[in-house]
């Protein structure tokens, strides 16, 4: 069975904090980490986070919701 995760990604000058939560879940989201606030360190994290969750990174599906 696919499984799909949405990742929060809360953006500051130096630093982003990620959260997640899986399809269908009705619980909160759950805070990962906080890295750097570059391109690279954002890539690696998402990468950690991939592969802790079990998932392959792939192309994000991005959302503006603040429309």
């Amino acid at each position: 069975m696919k499984k799909t995760y949405y990742i929060g990604l809360d953006v500051h000058k130096d630093t982003v904090a990620i959260a997640s939560i899986k399809s269908g879940s009705r619980s909160e989201a759950i805070y990962h980490s906080t890295c750097g606030g570059s391109n690279a360190a954002v890539e690696r994290a998402l990468r950690k986070l991939a592969k802790q969750l079990g998932v392959k990174l792939q192309e994000p599906h991005c959302t503006d919701f603040h429309e």
